[in-house]
């Protein structure tokens, strides 16, 4: 028979990717509040010293479980507006896509959607980067709209401004107490058309 080897140890990478993943899954069953880094070492065979070697706090680790779903996000805005061609409906679509996030995640991710509300709450950096992404997005398709001829305004940085403040119900619902799963897409899509409607 020959000798058995030995399983490939995990890189760095590899192992703060089974960190997250766990985090995540505890995160989600029991709430970022009840989990401590000790939960997730016991969960992976793994001391509490060693987590601390890939993450240096509990925060830390909160904070990459945000930067991933506000990533999962942003991948979603970027595919859903990439199979249109009408900067309106791009902006329907983009706006769609980050209600529908928020929904998905309160229908049936609770705890992550209380996760993504602490790190906009508390401006974590995924968050800063995350409303870059969004304003520099609205003024790309906005500046599209205007080269196609479809809207008639000059300035998309300002115009993107005013869409974003005007959305905020449907881009932020997490500012409103009584937002719910419910909430009709219908809805959404009357004031993108207003507002497109402004800019035409």
């Amino acid at each position: 028979m020959g000798i058995l080897s030995k399983p490939p140890r995990r890189t760095r990478e590899e192992t703060k990717a089974c960190i997250m993943a766990k985090a995540d899954e505890l995160f989600r069953q029991f709430g970022f509040g009840k989990t401590t880094v000790a939960d997730i070492a016991g969960e992976l065979g793994m001391s509490t010293a060693n987590i601390y070697k890939f993450f240096p706090s509990k925060n830390a680790i909160m904070e990459s479980s945000a930067a991933r779903n506000v990533g999962i996000l942003k991948e979603s805005v970027c595919r859903a507006i990439s199979e249109q061609t009408s900067a309106l409906k791009q902006l329907e679509m983009l706006v769609l896509t980050i209600f529908r996030f928020h929904k998905e995640l309160l229908r049936n991710e609770r705890q992550i959607f209380r996760l993504v509300g602490t790190a906009i709450e508390q401006n974590w950096d995924c968050i800063r980067s995350y409303n870059e992404f969004l304003l520099q997005t609205i003024s790309t398709l906005v500046q599209r709209g205007i080269e196609k001829g479809e809207f008639r305004v000059t300035d998309p940085e300002a115009a993107a401004i005013i869409l974003r403040d005007c959305l905020s119900i449907a881009l932020h619902p997490h500012l409103r107490h009584d937002f719910n799963h419910d909430e009709s897409e219908e809805r959404v899509i009357a004031q993108v058309h207003f507002l497109g409607k402004a800019l035409q």
